[in-house]
């Protein structure tokens, strides 16, 4: 009976992998612009997944314009070859219409980076609740990053400093985006934990380095206290830091940064002691994403275990204790070197729960490579 039941797996996986071979189109409409930092990098990402399980992958941008977004949906429904699936943003709340407008259509809508709101989720329900072909979501948790970005930070300045109040400068991305909020409720959520820890001010730099620069120009100035930038991204953190030195203080020793994204000139400030930590990898999203889309495809369903709506811990901690590991692995972004197969259920029918975490990145990386050079 064990020989058999072993001989049934063995042949389940085998036609799991063999239709694994079919090509999948997808099609994801970016609410973003194709250049800046964060959205080309997740379109890289997604481009190596989408290589390595055979995906036939069209990136769209919608030039951060909701309607515009909405209109390259209807127009990719209305093709007469329509993808397997639509990768949608909820930007400017724009997603519910989507999803209802596309009600009819046999694509399959998965949502990425922002799920539906509360009170959107009133009206459209969850996926598969009212429309069928809205099979689910995947959002990065920022709640958590921006709770792990403070505690990290915190427990950093208390370890070096005794009897110090901890007096910290916050800046928001802006009042509406439900990332910026998370991240700002997490670090609320992070100070409620300890004694004589003090938030002198909330500010929204819009997410740009040369206004966080502008800002803190000012608070530095009206808060001389200050010994804690936290920023809801690394470019802000930047921004704040070059001010700082400016006013003649040092970081890393008169003031503790840290920031969001894993963005290359953070990270060598991680590396070098200016900041304390960089926290990221919610960029690769999308190419997680696929990996779902594609066990789906192929008979996994996400909701058995995951849920319809995922929400991940994307986020992952990058400081003086893993800074160089990640650069000597990643820091070229030459993501073809993960094996995506290596997180697939398909691939992987061992693999009860996706583990989307650095540390099984890095792994996997270093166990390929070493067989790789050996090929050369």
């Amino acid at each position: 009976m064990r020989i058999l039941t072993l001989f049934v797996c063995l042949l389940l996986s085998y036609f799991n992998v063999a239709e694994a071979d079919d090509k999948i189109k997808v099609v994801f409409v970016s609410c973003c612009l194709p250049e800046g930092f964060f959205w080309p990098k997740v379109e890289a990402f997604m481009r190596a997944a989408a290589d390595d399980l055979n995906i036939e992958l069209e990136v769209l941008y919608a030039q951060m314009d909701y309607m515009h977004m909405k209109s390259l949906a209807v127009s990719v429904a209305s093709r007469q070859v329509k993808p397997d699936y639509l990768i949608i943003d909820n930007y400017k709340l724009a997603a519910g219409k989507i999803i209802k407008t596309l009600s009819d259509s046999k694509i399959k809508i998965f949502l990425m980076a922002n799920g539906l709101t509360k009170e959107q989720a009133s009206v459209y329900g969850k996926p598969r609740e009212v429309y069928p072909n809205w099979i689910g979501e995947l959002t990065p948790d920022n709640y958590y990053a921006g709770f792990q970005l403070a505690k990290s930070t915190i427990d950093y300045f208390l370890l070096h400093n005794n009897n110090v109040n901890v007096n910290i400068l916050a800046l928001s991305g802006d009042q509406a985006t439900p990332a910026s909020i998370a991240r700002v409720n997490g670090l609320k959520k992070a100070i409620s934990h300890y004694q004589n820890v003090y938030i002198k001010q909330v500010i929204p730099s819009n997410w740009q380095q040369q206004d966080a620069y502008k800002k803190t120009y000012h608070l530095i100035r009206r808060y001389p206290d200050i010994n804690v930038v936290w920023a809801a991204n690394d470019e802000m953190a930047l921004g704040a830091m070059e001010s700082v030195i400016e006013y003649g203080k040092k970081p890393g020793k008169d003031i503790y940064f840290s920031g969001i994204n894993w963005k290359k000139e953070a990270l060598k400030k991680v590396q070098d002691g200016s900041m304390v930590v960089s926290i990221g990898g919610h960029f690769m999203m999308g190419g997680w994403a696929l990996v779902v889309l594609h066990d789906y495809h192929f008979g996994i369903d996400f909701a058995q275990l995951e849920g319809v709506k995922m929400k991940m811990k994307l986020f992952n901690i990058i400081d003086a204790h893993n800074v160089q590991r990640y650069l000597t692995t990643l820091g070229d972004e030459q993501w073809q070197k993960i094996n995506f197969k290596h997180f697939s259920k398909v691939y992987n029918l061992s693999l009860t729960q996706y583990d989307f975490s650095l540390n099984s990145i890095l792994h996997n990386i270093e166990e390929i490579t070493p067989k790789n050079k050996g090929q050369n």
